[in-house]
């Protein structure tokens, strides 16, 4: 089971820790002497969106831009699903040369494998657990970041002297593949583990011993 917990670590590196996206919003003055603004922001991991600024235009005469921030911190979820992944992954890469370099100290040692089984199994659990706060964390993040969002914090596209649209809307495609691939190859590990529970703990059950021979002496 050690290549499924690589496979989630390489998910949760590739399409998690590298994330990077941009949302973005168009505001147009009623004043026909100022252009259409465009406005983009990038965001990505950790999905701290509320250090993230961004220069609102303003319609009013000569008046300054100002400076907002996107709205929210969900870090916490992301950066889990992350550091799961990286002690998995280091888990996993130290069983593999265990299993395969000393697999006679494996066989023979029958607490290692009882060992390996019940941090396997929390292994399971904890991306389990992983996966349903990333794909929550994921689905505020997606709330946070649409064009609408970016539109309806700015309090000029709220007056009548402009005109906002929406911009660059977020892919986040990459973001939804390492939500559902999680979760699913989680749960099949999960079912593999139980059907091989008995397998692994028959062998920690001395065998039945042979019955002897009864002989029966007659007189």
């Amino acid at each position: 089971m050690h290549h499924c917990y690589i496979l989630f670590a390489i998910f949760a590196f590739g399409s998690c820790g590298s994330f990077s996206g941009e949302t973005g919003a168009t505001v147009k003055c009623n004043d026909d002497l100022k252009e259409m603004t465009a406005i983009s922001v990038q965001f990505g991991y950790p999905f701290r969106l509320s250090r993230i600024p961004f220069e609102m235009p303003v319609c009013e005469g000569n008046a300054t831009k100002r400076t907002l921030h996107l709205m929210g911190d969900f870090s916490a979820p992301s950066e889990f699903f992350v550091t799961l992944g990286v002690f998995s992954f280091l888990y996993s890469m130290a069983a593999l040369v265990i299993y395969l370099r000393f697999h006679s100290l494996y066989t023979e040692n029958k607490r290692l494998p009882f060992a390996d089984f019940c941090v396997s199994v929390s292994f399971t659990f904890f991306w389990l657990v992983a996966a349903a706060a990333w794909g929550k964390g994921l689905s505020d993040v997606k709330g946070a970041t649409r064009p609408s969002s970016l539109i309806a914090a700015m309090s000029v596209c709220h007056l009548k002297q402009a005109v906002c649209n929406a911009g660059a809307t977020p892919a986040m495609g990459l973001a939804n593949i390492s939500v559902v691939r999680a979760r699913s190859e989680a749960s099949a590990t999960a079912v593999r583990r139980q059907r091989g529970q008995g397998t692994h703990l028959a062998s920690f059950t001395p065998g039945p011993q042979a019955a002897k021979p009864v002989t029966t002496k007659l007189e």
